[in-house]
């Protein structure tokens, strides 16, 4: 049975469930004092970075586990602004993240099925957007054809990405003039960090800041009375689920501790599985539907 790692709150505990893996080995305990003193950017770009572009694009999971890298590097080059390029399905999570300065919204989807002006509009908008500034680094912590294409079109000499063996995709490596290592045998978020660093010369050594701040607004359901779970139960592809049993089972262990448990979904297939995972767990809701905002406002 995999690890779960409850993140607490207020009275909700938000249960995922993922492989259990510790810190890096060799990771210290904060950031280098020295973060100018390794790395593949230039001393004097380092020493006069302004604006950096950190590209990753979806999932939603995998946004929130990058979102770290922001304070990184605005703790690694004190004022400098920090934008991130992400699906438009995806962009509120980054505007959460305080320390973000401009999110630009990728319409991904638009472009695979543009067929109105509306669509192409759009697409074209969020071009000029991209290229209002020009960034002193653009980082792609994503690594695939889409991730690639923003890159190459954000305006900047110096766009970093993973070796090629690395990549999602292989293809994606024609964006990239700077590369950085094969991502660490550790958790995925804190890998995420560490290419982060090699590409802009700084050490990750602190625990992860996330600068969330969620607001509030009309939408949200009425806050649950009693203690409760929520079970993230979806993801994007297939073989990163975890058995309908294995939830049940969890599901079953927090009830005995006294929570209750819901289960948010965003489509019929993940509707139907939380059906099935709520069968086997007395008690436990199935919520409506629900936007991402009003998830992360339950």
């Amino acid at each position: 049975m995999q690890h779960e790692d409850p993140v607490t709150k207020g009275q909700i505990s938000l249960i995922v469930a993922r492989p259990f893996a510790g810190r890096c080995k060799g990771s210290s305990a904060k950031i280098s004092a020295n973060p100018l003193k390794t790395g593949i950017l230039g001393p004097a770009v380092r020493s006069t970075m302004k604006r950096v572009l950190i590209v990753k694009v979806t999932s939603l999971g995998d946004i929130v586990e990058a979102l770290p890298v922001v304070a990184d590097v605005q703790r690694a080059f004190p004022g400098v602004k920090v934008d991130w390029a992400a699906d438009e399905a995806f962009a509120d999570i980054v505007r959460w993240n305080a320390g973000v300065d401009r999110v630009l919204c990728a319409p991904l989807r638009r472009f695979k099925k543009a067929r109105r002006w509306s669509d192409f509009k759009a697409i074209w908008a969020s071009i000029a957007e991209l290229r209002a500034y020009r960034y002193d680094a653009i980082v792609d912590i994503h690594g695939v054809y889409k991730s690639a294409i923003i890159a190459f079109l954000a305006r900047g000499r110096r766009r970093f990405g993973y070796l090629s063996q690395d990549l999602g995709e292989r293809g994606a490596a024609f964006a990239y003039n700077g590369r950085f290592g094969p991502r660490p045998k550790c958790n995925a978020w804190h890998g995420l960090r560490i290419s982060a660093g090699e590409a802009l010369g700084y050490t990750v050594d602190t625990p992860p800041e996330f600068q969330m701040r969620v607001p509030r607004d009309g939408t949200a359901l009425p806050a649950p009375e009693a203690p409760t779970a929520l079970l993230f139960h979806a993801t994007s592809k297939d073989e990163k689920k975890w058995p309908v049993a294995h939830w049940g089972e969890l599901g079953n262990a927090l009830i005995a501790r006294g929570l209750r448990v819901e289960l948010p979904w965003g489509s019929d297939n993940e509707h139907a599985t939380a059906r099935e995972i709520a069968a086997l767990i007395p008690g436990a809701t199935v919520l409506p539907r629900l936007t991402v905002s009003q998830v992360a406002q339950r």
